[in-house]
């Protein structure tokens, strides 16, 4: 997996409004990550998209840190790659994803970050963005996490109480906010 090329985004993304992406620094970001993990989970962190040893042209990482704006405090840590579809568009996969402690509030800031999050992917981003995937917890709703309706949702196992993997499509987002 390699980074994202030099240039393509600022060191920090304003997602929307209310939050903003930071991509993963070590110097910058190793207080926060050891603030609600163990240092095991911190290295992994680090090293991005779940410590794999991607190796793939098409593979970008594009872990990151999110930041609320309103008093620039560190919020949610976000494992995420970033995958060449076609010739001219990619899909966005988040994998693990970590709220500070501080931030839990029952949904209500996950649900604004996922919003921001994907008007970032699809509306400001500089590749074309077709589909963002994200990973949710055994027993969330995908209701009370995004005010956007998924395309697909798929369970990992026949237990419907596994992890799954819910798809947003740009076309989809596109018909959501424009109607």
């Amino acid at each position: 997996m390699q980074p994202l090329p030099a240039g393509l985004v600022d060191e920090t993304q304003l997602m929307q409004k209310h939050y903003a992406f930071e991509l993963i620094d070590e110097a910058k970001h190793r207080p926060f990550l050891e603030s609600m993990m163990s240092e095991e989970d911190v290295l992994r962190a680090l090293a991005g998209w779940n410590n794999q040893n991607i190796e793939h042209p098409d593979f970008y990482s594009a872990s990151r840190i999110i930041k609320r704006l309103s008093d620039g405090a560190y919020v949610c840590y976000m494992d995420t790659m970033i995958i060449k579809s076609t010739e001219t568009s990619f899909k966005v996969i988040n994998g693990a994803r970590m709220m500070h402690p501080s931030v839990r509030d029952r949904g209500v800031s996950t649900k604004a970050m996922v919003d921001e999050g994907l008007y970032y992917w699809f509306m400001l981003f500089p590749w074309k963005i077709d589909v963002v995937e994200a990973n949710f917890s055994p027993g969330v709703t995908v209701a009370t996490r995004t005010s956007v309706v998924a395309d697909s949702t798929e369970s990992y196992t026949s237990n419907p109480d596994s992890h799954r993997l819910v798809s947003f499509s740009r076309q989809s987002y596109m018909d959501f906010i424009y109607g």
